[in-house]
This record gives C-alpha cells, sequence and structure tokens, in this order.
C-alpha cells in the first residue's frame, strides 16, 4: 500500500516537472525570391505556450539541393555566401512576428531550415527556407514588371465571360432535372 502511495506521489511530481510547452511557427515554409545583392525580407509567426526563451539557427544544403532531408543540411548560411537576419535568441510569452531577412551574393536556388528550440527543452520546431536569386537586373526589379498592352485585362475577361456561360448552362440544367422529376411524381 504504501509503494502504491509513494508511487503515485512521485508520478504527480514528475508530470509537473515534464514540460507541457508547445511551440508553433507559420507560414511552414518561407520563399524569398529576388536578386543578388537585394535585402529580401518576410514575417514568420512564433507561437510558444507559457513563456521561455528561444534559441534559433539556420542550416543550408548545397546550392540547387532542394529535397526536404534535414539530414543534407549541414552548412552554414557563410558557406554559401548568404546572409541571413532574424532573431537567434527571443524571450517570449506568447506570440511574437519575427522578421526574417535574407541577401545573397551568387544567383542561384538555395534551401534551409529555420530551427527555433526551447532553451532547456527538447521541444524543437523548424520551418523551409527557399531562396531563388537572380543577377541584378537594374531597372526592371525597380518597376516590379514590365509594360502590356493591356492583354491580361481580355485574357481575364475571357474567363469570366466562361464562367458567366458555365453558370447559365448550370441553372439551365438544374431547371430541367426539377422539370424531368415533377412530371414524373404526378405521372406517379
Amino acid at each position: 500500500m504504501n509503494k502504491n502511495i509513494l508511487f503515485l506521489i512521485l508520478l504527480i511530481f514528475l508530470m509537473g516537472v515534464v514540460s507541457s510547452a508547445t511551440l508553433s511557427m507559420s507560414p511552414p515554409q518561407l520563399d524569398f525570391v529576388g536578386n543578388t545583392g537585394e535585402k529580401i525580407c518576410s514575417d514568420l509567426f512564433l507561437n510558444i505556450g507559457g513563456e521561455g526563451v528561444l534559441i534559433g539557427e539556420d542550416r543550408w544544403a548545397e546550392q540547387d539541393f532542394l529535397d526536404r532531408k534535414l539530414s543534407a543540411h549541414n552548412l552554414i548560411a557563410e558557406d554559401l555566401k548568404i546572409e541571413i537576419n532574424y532573431l537567434k535568441e527571443i524571450n517570449l510569452s506568447g506570440e511574437k512576428i519575427v522578421n526574417v531577412c535574407v541577401v545573397g551574393k551568387n544567383s542561384g536556388n538555395y534551401h534551409g531550415v529555420l530551427l527555433y528550440r526551447l532553451k532547456d527543452t527538447p521541444v524543437k520546431q523548424g520551418i523551409w527556407i527557399n531562396v531563388s536569386l537572380d543577377k541584378s537586373r537594374g531597372a526592371s526589379r525597380i518597376t516590379g514588371g514590365t509594360i502590356s498592352e493591356g492583354s491580361e485585362d481580355g485574357f481575364v475577361s475571357v474567363f469570366v465571360l466562361i464562367g458567366i456561360l458555365l453558370l447559365v448552362v448550370l441553372i439551365y440544367l438544374v431547371m430541367r432535372l426539377k422539370r424531368k422529376k415533377k412530371t414524373e411524381f404526378s405521372k406517379s
């Protein structure tokens, strides 16, 4: 009897010691698309159940290796001539938005992972990072695109017209089906 009580007390004590901390991050992936030498930023939402200190680290795979295998991500950003800026240590209670910025010197496609772990616990969470860099193109990047002659507007209006036409056909078929069921019901 005494052993059972002692076991129960020990179990209750251990339940209090076990960390029920949770950590969530969103979005599950950050995509950075831009030119070499350009600072590209994105926001990351962190949420922790309770409070604690988060420690951040990033790991990278070889250039143009885009598989999502954590074991292949054994490089640091400097190896790829990428500069990544984010909060490396965060005292957090609740939720926070963290700004993540990337600058790359060489064009290409890069794949990394950003990991945050809760200090003094095994709780760890990560998100994938995709970086696609082109050589600097100057003014075209500043304007955000090329000048068109309105061809997109015509393209969109065709899809709207097709959508309206399909809606009319659907309404016609539903009405015809109702009439058919009504005549079958009246014949019975």
